[in-house]
């Protein structure tokens, strides 16, 4: 196999924000008030930026459900490696395809997990994308 040159330590951090943000508890009002005093002015939603974004998240989901059922499959360390391995190149090749560094993609993922008006477009924009729109 060769190295994939999507840092393999990003999956967990990625995967882990991206339960954060999809499924996050509601903070309390002083939370939020706390949170937006303090918060650096989220930058302006672009649509196609985010469109493009919510693509890469639902085609992330697929291979991170993909890697767990191929985990659960495997009991051999090596073949395990190698399941990881190509699910690192699959993750490459998407943010490749829809022109998404890791680090881009990270940045987004937090935005979305601190900003509310962003996890709001993010989840509407997901709803529409899933349902074909």
């Amino acid at each position: 196999m060769t190295k994939s040159a999507f840092p393999r330590r990003l999956l967990p951090a990625l995967v882990a924000l991206l339960a954060v943000s999809v499924f996050s508890p509601p903070e309390s009002l002083e939370a939020q008030d706390q949170e937006a005093e303090t918060a650096i002015a989220a930058p302006a939603i672009d649509e196609a930026q985010l469109e493009t974004f919510v693509r890469v998240h639902l085609a992330m989901n697929e291979v991170r459900d993909q890697l767990h059922e191929d985990l659960a499959a495997w009991h051999d360390n090596t073949r395990r490696q190698e399941v990881r391995e190509d699910a690192d190149q699959r993750i490459e090749a998407i943010l490749e395809e829809h022109g998404v560094t890791a680090r881009e993609f990270e940045e987004f993922t937090q935005l979305v997990s601190i900003d509310q008006t962003w996890r709001d477009a993010f989840e509407e924009t997901m709803d529409r994308v899933e349902s074909g729109g």
